[in-house]
C-alpha cells in the first residue's frame, strides 16, 4: 500500500533524542520590544481618551462645556504627571555600593563605631552656614528650569558663584557619598545626626572623600558645572537640606 504523504512534509517525521517524534518547523520566538508595547500603549490611551471625550459629550457635560471640563481634566493629569517627574529626576541616583555604604555609616552613627565621634541626636539649623558665597539664583519648591523650559519641582536652592569658588560644609558631620551622579554631576552628601542631610551638587572637584569626618565651613569642593540637569545655568552649587527624609527649605536669600 502506497504510503499517504501531507505537503510540505518529509516522508519520515524525524525522531527526537528520547524517541518521540519531534516538532517540525520553527518554534516561534517571542520577544518583548518596548516600542511596540509603548506604541500600543499609546493607541489604547487614545482609543480610551477619545470614548471618554463621546460619553461626556452625551451626558450633562455635552457640548462645548463638557470639551471644556475635559481639557481641563486633561491639563491637570498632564501638570501632575510633568510635577512628579521633576521631583523624581530632583532625587540623585546611587549605586548599590553607594546605598550600602550609606546604610553603613547610618547605623554606626546611631550604635557608636569605636574611636570615633557619634552624631549628635539634635541639630541646630539655625546655625546652619552658607556653603559659598554668592546669589541664589533659583529657589526652592515649584520654579522655572532654563535647562528642560518649564516649571518643575526644586529640590534645594542654587547659589550663583564663578567656576572654582570654594565650596564649605553648612554643618558639622561625616560624608556619605562622594560620587559622579548621572544628573547632578559631581555631590557630597553629608550627614550631620538628627534626621539631618546636607547635598552639595554641581561641583567642578571634591576635596573629601567618603567616610571623612568634616567641620562646619571646611572646603569640601568647588563650584562647576557638572550637572546634566542643570547644563544651561551659569557656574553655581545646588544646595540641598534633608531633614528626615524629606527636603526643606535651606531658608538661603
Amino acid at each position: 500500500m502506497e504510503e499517504s504523504r501531507t505537503p510540505g512534509l518529509s516522508r519520515r517525521t524525524p525522531q527526537g533524542p528520547s524517541g518521540t517524534r519531534a516538532r517540525v518547523g520553527r518554534r516561534r520566538q517571542w520577544r518583548w520590544r518596548p516600542e511596540r508595547a509603548l506604541a500600543s500603549m499609546a493607541e489604547e490611551l487614545a482609543i480610551f481618551f477619545d470614548r471618554l471625550r463621546r460619553t461626556l459629550a452625551r451626558t450633562v457635560f455635552g457640548g462645548r462645556r463638557g470639551l471644556i471640563w475635559l481639557a481641563v481634566a486633561t491639563f491637570l493629569v498632564s501638570f501632575s504627571l510633568s510635577f512628579y517627574a521633576g521631583w523624581r529626576m530632583s532625587q540623585p541616583t546611587a549605586s548599590p555600593d553607594k546605598v550600602a555604604a550609606t546604610t553603613t555609616a547610618e547605623v554606626a552613627a546611631t550604635e557608636g563605631t569605636p574611636g570615633e565621634t557619634a552624631l549628635p541626636s539634635e541639630v541646630d539649623l539655625s546655625a546652619m552656614r552658607q556653603p559659598v558665597a554668592g546669589k541664589v539664583s533659583r529657589g526652592f519648591g515649584f520654579t522655572y528650569s532654563n535647562t528642560h523650559e518649564d516649571f518643575r519641582y526644586h529640590a534645594g536652592i542654587d547659589i550663583q558663584a564663578p567656576a572654582g569658588t570654594p565650596v564649605v560644609a553648612a554643618l558639622a558631620g561625616k560624608v556619605v557619598v562622594a560620587q559622579r551622579d548621572s544628573a547632578y554631576g559631581l555631590l557630597v552628601m553629608i550627614e550631620h545626626g538628627g534626621g539631618v542631610e546636607t547635598l552639595y551638587a554641581n561641583l567642578s572637584q571634591m576635596a573629601v572623600k567618603e567616610g571623612d569626618t568634616v567641620e562646619a565651613g571646611q572646603v569640601i569642593g568647588s563650584v562647576g558645572s557638572s550637572a546634566a540637569t542643570e547644563s544651561a545655568d551659569p557656574a553655581h552649587l545646588h544646595f540641598q537640606v534633608v531633614k528626615d527624609g524629606k527636603d526643606i527649605d535651606p531658608g538661603l536669600r
